[in-house]
């Protein structure tokens, strides 16, 4: 091999390892892009995350102030079940004066 091919043939390596750079520069490039629409989504979906964690937590409070308006609610039922029961019991024992009147006043 003479000077003449070993400098053509030196020079067609620099031109592949050009090529080559120029190829890596543009899949770093297209890399770049990438990650910047990663980022992008990703604070996307933080902030979507950050609203359902907000509105788990509202959730969460609702429903334990409905939990404690049932239990009053029960303990109202329950203190009206009582008084029923009292007025039944009552009613009854007014029914039972009224037969014994009318029974003493024939």
């Amino acid at each position: 091999m003479d000077n003449q091919e070993f400098q053509r043939l030196v020079l067609d390596e620099f031109k592949a390892l050009r090529t080559d750079m120029s190829n890596l520069k543009s899949d770093v490039s297209d890399l770049k892009s990438d990650v910047g629409i990663l980022k992008t989504q990703t604070n996307e979906n933080t902030e979507i995350l950050k609203a359902l964690v907000h509105s788990v937590d509202v959730v969460k409070a609702e429903q334990e102030k409905m939990t404690i308006d049932v239990v009053y609610i029960k303990g109202d039922v329950s203190s009206i079940k009582k008084d029923l029961s009292t007025v039944e019991t009552v009613t009854a024992s007014n029914y039972a004066d009224i037969i014994k009147l009318k029974s003493v006043g024939r």
